[in-house]
């Protein structure tokens, strides 16, 4: 059962110019299996890739407690025509995406396995074969598909995504239960699904961490309009101006890529307005002012990064030589200092407390080495920061409790060790 809905998006090119040639080059948010070839007529791309659609914080530890699964297959099947007059045709194929367990999910890893060398020796096969091989293996999609829908991507990364079909009536019926238990539409959910699936294995993400790009969404359209392209802009600017707040060197980088982004699909709209003869509507914002104050802040928190790290190295030259002194003082007292001489009773009671626990000082050198190493070889994951954030908002009650009975237990056991050495 298909709904013969439409939605609209942009997959982010900067030279306004998108290349199928790499479409399954990806990483995020699992490497893709991909073949991407072409013959005289056509280039031909199929691609499939396992995606984490649950919205569960940490959905790798918690999705099996909660026993909740978001973890879905998609195959996107397409191919363009190639050759001189072709050279802006799009790419159209379909989407296949098959849900945890069902028969499809189970089978088309194999089965991919087998339709891959199919493609990947297309330059060497007649167009006729290849053609025929390409129907057959949409077909074989549609029989163990659960939802499809079909997708065109165009050169200048204007994306469409319509007839969002479910393999079966319970399939829908379910579908239609939770989107009016839920209060949700149920088509533009999938529809954003599909659309980060294409984003993915299309586009690299230079200028953002690809965990945190849900800036741009598709945006459902009726009939020949451009009104879609002004909540792009206003998508992309909203994510410029709450970037720019934050006071970090790495976010402005991010986003001056992100303007650049922004500046290509304004021409790109204008392009299309022209072209298809109709209004656009697009909001005027000073792109040069607000890219001069980046560039400004920047500068600021540059200078700011250089001073701290000015301090930081007198901080850390001043203790060493503290420390230096110290240590030679106490050596050179305890040479001259009379052995009868009684010692205060808490600096006895401290020094076996650490005589009788000397484990404990391999704490300090080991949180200092493994924050070290995870900051060499750790990537910084947006994901996992939101989740803590949300996870201490939406269980303020449960999360403060929790910090407080572990500063109760801690307390508790350094005052029991000290108890023991004392007495």
């Amino acid at each position: 059962m298909a709904k013969l809905v439409s939605y609209r998006g942009w997959i982010p090119t900067v030279n306004g110019r998108l290349s199928f040639k790499i479409i399954g080059e990806c990483r995020h948010p699992s490497a893709a299996q991909y073949a991407n070839l072409g013959t005289a007529s056509y280039q031909y791309v199929i691609a499939l890739q396992r995606r984490q659609t649950t919205d569960v914080l940490f959905p790798r530890l918690l999705s099996r407690f909660f026993q909740v699964s978001g973890d879905f297959k998609f195959v996107f099947c397409a191919r363009s025509r190639r050759g001189a007059r072709s050279v802006d045709d799009p790419l159209i194929g379909r989407i296949y995406v098959m849900r945890p367990g069902s028969e499809g999910y189970l089978k088309i890893d194999g089965l991919f396995s087998a339709w891959l060398p199919v493609f990947r020796t297309a330059e060497d096969s007649p167009d006729e074969y290849t053609i025929a091989n390409y129907k057959i293996i949409h077909d074989e999609l549609s029989a163990l598909t659960d939802f499809s829908a079909n997708a065109v991507i165009h050169r200048n990364g204007m994306t469409t995504i319509s007839r969002v079909a479910f393999s079966d009536d319970e399939i829908y019926d379910n579908s239609e239960r939770f989107a009016a238990a839920e209060k949700v539409n149920i088509d533009a959910i999938w529809a954003d699904q599909l659309y980060f699936f294409l984003r993915d294995i299309s586009h690299q993400h230079q200028h953002h961490s690809p965990d945190a790009d849900t800036m741009i969404t598709t945006y459902r359209v009726e009939g020949r309009t451009l009104e879609w392209c002004s909540r792009v802009v206003y998508a992309l600017y909203f994510y410029i101006i709450n970037s720019k707040r934050r006071l970090e060197p790495t976010e402005q980088v991010r986003v001056l890529g992100v303007l650049a982004y922004l500046s290509s699909f304004k021409t790109i709209a204008e392009e299309q307005s022209k072209r298809q003869g109709l209004p656009l509507d697009i909001p005027q914002f000073n792109d040069q002012a607000t890219k001069d104050s980046i560039n400004a802040t920047k500068g600021y928190l540059d200078l700011k990064f250089s001073e701290r790290k000015q301090n930081s190295d007198k901080f850390r030259t001043v203790l060493f030589t503290v420390t230096a002194t110290l240590l030679t003082l106490i050596n050179f007292v305890n040479g001259f200092a009379d052995p009868n001489v009684e010692t205060e009773e808490w600096i006895k009671s401290f020094a076996n407390l650490i005589k009788e626990n000397a484990w404990v000082c391999v704490f300090p050198p080991l949180i200092i080495g493994v924050w070290w190493i995870s900051d060499l070889i750790l990537i910084p994951n947006y994901e996992a920061k939101r989740d803590a954030v949300r996870l201490t908002f939406s269980n303020r009650w449960l999360f403060g409790t929790l910090i407080v009975v572990l500063a109760a237990g801690a307390f508790f056991v350094a005052w029991w060790l000290t108890y023991l050495s004392v007495f």
